[in-house]
């Protein structure tokens, strides 16, 4: 069970509070109680949860405090200058939510079954590649470096430089720039030949830690590994999303998904964050995989969070995932794009 404070007990916590109900499966394991600085909430309730003074929670016995007030930069002032609080257990709902999410998604998949021992990652010498195609992100120093571990930057960008990345120049070839970047993306066994194991890192991501650790905490024998989405796991939804947000051409999506759909692809068959992949890209299976991903980006919409289930369905294919929320983890953090 986890201890969690939720700081801010007003109508925007109220809100929160709507939404975790309507999936209060995925919070069922956590002890919430809220807090806040005003004195005439105290010892009242929201929502049949308590509320207490910040002078009265013992700090060291709670897992995370999630902020759910509009005034968040004064209370994670207050929570570290005042109340002795690491940084890193403090959250944001989003944060909180994609946490809780990631875990409640790799318990489904695992229950309590064991890793076996067969392991399918060279963990003792891979390579962490990104692309930074035009100016849509800067290249960021990774935090962690050490043997056995090669940085590789792909760029048309001539001016990129680093004292940690390998930067290799690479031109267009006819492909705009996002694009170029999917091809780099999908294609290790081309880009990163001399190596067995690959660990692809969007742009937009800084590398925190030794993500050799990541590989080998998850690893449980499938050739890719990758983290689960941390609010869907249907590519259904995921459309609506970007069609909603204007992420992709809203025509092609809605091509795209009816094709699907007309396939027979299931609702809720699983949804991947992938931002991080990593791959045995010397396996041919994965090899196979990766040509029919990149026929269905060139077929359909970019967005490669649609296409990727269906051709892992095709294939009978399911790949490994952590319990992680990509966007803030021990081993990556993400940055706006330029």
């Amino acid at each position: 069970m986890k201890h969690i404070i939720m700081f801010g007990a007003g109508e925007y916590a109220r809100d929160i509070l709507s939404k975790m109900d309507s999936v209060s499966q995925i919070y069922d394991d956590d002890d919430i109680v809220f807090c806040d600085n005003n004195p005439s909430l105290w010892g009242g309730c929201l929502e049949g949860r308590k509320i207490s003074s910040p002078a009265d929670i013992n700090v060291e016995d709670i897992d995370y405090f999630v902020i759910t007030s509009i005034y968040a930069k004064q209370i994670k002032r207050q929570l570290i200058q005042e109340m002795r609080v690491d940084a890193d257990r403090i959250l944001t709902y989003r944060e909180y939510a994609g946490k809780r999410y990631a875990q409640w998604i790799y318990s489904l998949r695992y229950g309590k079954k064991k890793r076996n021992s067969s392991k399918c990652f060279n963990s003792r010498n891979i390579v962490v590649y990104t692309a930074i195609t035009g100016e849509y992100d800067e290249l960021k120093e990774p935090e962690y470096t050490g043997r056995g571990i090669t940085y590789v930057c792909y760029t048309n960008n001539r001016k990129l430089k680093s004292a940690n990345w390998n930067i290799e120049y690479i031109e267009n070839d006819g492909l705009d720039d996002m694009h170029l970047a999917k091809a780099i993306k999908l294609k290790p066994h081309v880009y990163c030949k001399e190596f067995e194991t690959s660990v692809w890192v969007d742009g937009s991501f800084r590398i925190k830690e030794d993500l050799r650790k990541y590989i080998d905490t998850y690893d449980r024998g499938q050739s890719i590994l990758c983290f689960p989405h941390y609010q869907r796991r249907c590519i259904y939804e995921e459309a609506a999303a970007c069609i909603y947000l204007r992420k992709g051409k809203k025509a092609d999506i809605i091509k795209q998904i009816n094709g699907y759909y007309g396939k027979g692809y299931p609702i809720d068959a699983g949804l991947y964050s992938l931002g991080c992949i990593v791959r045995n890209h010397q396996d041919e299976s994965v090899q196979k995989l990766m040509l029919e991903w990149e026929n269905e980006l060139e077929k359909y919409s970019y967005r490669d969070q649609l296409s990727f289930p269906i051709v892992c369905w095709n294939n009978n294919y399911t790949p490994d995932i952590c319990n992680l929320y990509i966007d803030n983890n021990p081993f990556l953090c993400i940055y706006q794009h330029k």
